[in-house]
């Protein structure tokens, strides 16, 4: 009888270990985004599917490769916006907000884009999808292609920003009491400017539209076209008088 308990629980304790049947590349990846990209280990990662850690080593060589896939997963799960046939400046904004939002939804894939941590194969696939919508708007390739790397830049720092200030809201609880601690450090005659300046430094603002606004208004006149924000505002003026007219009218 004891015979038979121990080949019971040889048999319980081999069916829980090694590869199972239903584990696949894909759920050991999603375990890690889960988890994470700062905070998943192999430990960690064998816990949460219910396998031991040697078992991992099946579908990935290490925790490194494992990293890159993961990254690569995040950036793919990026909800870029699709070509509705907007205006090629209103997809550029549209298309720094998503990928702005999606790196400053996870701070570690900052440092990793940073680092090329990623590889570059998912940075070219999801450039041709954003030049392949400028081209189609009369860009040449090199022209959208340039583009795409100016967007790139503010986009990062746009990113950045976001994270810095949500780290200092969660630290200091809001953004006026942050400057109120920071200020109490220096003398009262000191930092007259910034002082001055206190409003603006902790007004919130999109910073996307901020940083890519000179830029697409510099696109803007090389190709012989009028600003986007005065088109928007004159037509948002029109609206205004047509509307008054029509009143009057009635």
């Amino acid at each position: 009888m004891t015979e038979g308990l121990n080949a019971k629980w040889l048999a319980k304790s081999q069916g829980s270990v090694g590869r199972p049947r239903s584990l696949t590349r894909d759920m050991v990846i999603d375990a890690a985004v889960e988890l994470g990209l700062d905070r998943f280990s192999m430990t960690r990662v064998a816990e949460r599917l219910g396998v031991g850690i040697s078992t991992l080593y099946q579908y990935v060589a290490n925790r490194d490769e494992l990293l890159r896939l993961a990254i690569d997963r995040q950036l793919s799960a990026v909800a870029l916006p699709r070509d509705q046939e907007q205006s090629w400046s209103d997809y550029i904004i549209e298309y720094a907000t998503s990928l702005r939002d999606a790196l400053a939804g996870e701070p570690h894939l900052i440092l990793q884009v940073m680092d090329g941590g990623g590889g570059i194969e998912r940075e070219l696939a999801v450039t041709e999808r954003f030049v392949e919508v400028l081209v189609a708007r009369g860009f040449s390739v090199e022209e959208a292609v340039s583009a795409w790397r100016c967007i790139g830049a503010a986009t990062l720092g746009a990113a950045i920003t976001v994270c810095r200030d949500r780290a200092a809201v969660a630290r200091n609880g809001s953004s006026d009491r942050m400057l109120r601690q920071a200020f109490a450090h220096f003398e009262p005659g000191q930092l007259p400017l910034m002082r001055q300046g206190v409003d603006a430094y902790a007004r919130q603002m999109d910073l996307v539209e901020e940083l890519l606004r000179p830029f697409i208004e510099s696109i803007a006149r090389r190709r012989g076209e009028p600003s986007p924000w005065e088109v928007k505002q004159s037509a948002k003026r029109h609206n205004r008088t047509g509307g008054k007219k029509s009143r009057t009218h009635s």
